[in-house]
């Protein structure tokens, strides 16, 4: 099962901690959790294999997220 392990506003944001992660050996999804109308803003929801979300928020907050 994959849990959200972070929120990010912007895509460079959400493209930063994927590297983190998957740097870290982390599997790692990432997706548009919600569009506006016209599809063009989006909350992108950081991803990991459930068995993975403490190591992960270990990382994260290594790297101040």
């Amino acid at each position: 099962m994959w849990m959200v392990v972070y929120v990010a506003e912007q895509k460079s944001v959400a493209d930063h901690i994927e590297k983190i992660l998957s740097d870290e050996g982390i599997l790692v999804k990432v997706r548009c959790a919600n569009k506006d109308i016209e599809g063009s803003n989006c909350l992108y929801e950081i991803l990991v294999p459930q068995s993975e979300i403490n190591e992960s928020y270990d990382v994260l907050m290594e790297h101040e997220y």
